[in-house]
């Protein structure tokens, strides 16, 4: 997938095994597969997760928003366009992604960022589920590792953060963030904001009345401009 444009290797097709769907998906569209892909771009970059270890835990997973942002607010152009962030020289260490990809074994994500991202290429890791939240049906072709989930998000973020596992990847985009948001289930914003203004674009969060205190747990500062903040929704 595309976080910041750095797409996955290709995949091959797998035979469909139904066996292993997650509770509460269709099973029709639960597809796991012995290849390993990666998928890690329009969720967005950067940084590490504090206080984690990567180790899986019994308690409470959280599910975390990790994403890039301009200056201004915006994740991409009105039509999905990522040219700002993706021309961007990638930084050695890449903004500590390796440290926060031993964090999460599950990733969440809208049907726009979805779709935005098949058509740019995208390849779709197999080693961790894949969640696109959509009120459309699924397509008819859904690459491995991919479930499309329709039930209500409080229900499906109370099983997914009960369950055994590491944290969860929340890539976006905005609609689905405030979707979460606004049920509550979400734990922590780690942003890193692009020193570039582009104008106008898709806002990180879809605007709707709401007051949501956060609580700043970090700031870090990088050479090329970024600054990363992490909070935690109070």
């Amino acid at each position: 997938m595309i976080v910041g444009g750095w797409l996955g290797a290709g995949q091959k097709p797998h035979p469909e095994n139904r066996s292993h769907a997650p509770p509460g998906l269709n099973r029709r569209l639960w597809r796991p597969a012995k290849c390993s892909t990666n998928i890690d771009t329009i969720g967005h970059l950067f940084g590490p997760n504090p206080g984690r270890k990567g180790n899986v835990v019994a308690n409470k997973r959280k599910i975390i928003v990790h994403i890039a942002t301009s200056a201004d607010g915006y994740i991409a152009r009105p039509d999905g366009d990522l040219e700002w962030l993706t021309k961007r020289p990638a930084p050695k260490g890449f903004y500590g992604i390796a440290k926060f990809m031993n964090s999460i074994d599950a990733k969440l994500l809208g049907r726009k960022t979805y779709d935005l991202s098949v058509q740019m290429g995208a390849a779709f890791g197999t080693q961790t589920p894949h969640y696109v939240f959509s009120r459309r049906p699924a397509p008819a072709s859904v690459p491995a590792g991919v479930a499309f989930v329709s039930e209500a998000i409080g229900a499906f973020a109370k099983r997914l953060r009960t369950g055994k596992g590491k944290d969860i990847w929340m890539m976006g985009g905005g609609e689905i963030i405030a979707s979460f948001l606004d049920e509550g289930p979400i734990d922590d914003f780690i942003i890193s904001v692009i020193p570039a203004f582009i104008g106008e674009g898709i806002p990180l969060i879809a605007h709707r009345h709401r007051h949501v205190p956060l609580r700043l747990q970090s700031v870090r500062r990088f050479p090329d401009g970024v600054v990363q903040v992490h909070y935690q929704v109070r």
